[in-house]
């Protein structure tokens, strides 16, 4: 059977060299702490199934289910979505 290869172990260990300490980047619950929120506005829809929103980050695009229709939005700036021919 084959080794398995991992060029930056072998490497290391040809030289016998020690490999670079990882650097933690923060936990989970700190990255999610940090992170952008986007708050969509201005929701409409491009063709058959495509929801598209601008954020202070650009354009927001969602794929949804071609029988759905963008309404407005509601107080959260989140899209209300309704059936077609209902």
């Amino acid at each position: 059977m084959a080794k398995y290869y991992h060029p930056q172990r072998d490497f290391y260990n040809k030289f016998k060299m020690t490999p670079p300490s990882t650097v933690s980047h923060g936990t989970e619950d700190n990255v999610l702490e940090r992170m952008t929120k986007l708050k969509p506005t201005d929701w409409r829809m491009e063709g058959p199934g495509k929801l598209v929103a601008q954020t202070e980050l650009g354009k927001l695009v969602q794929f949804v289910n071609p029988n759905l229709i963008c309404k407005g939005t509601d107080e959260d700036g989140s899209p209300i979505l309704a059936k077609i021919g209902v």
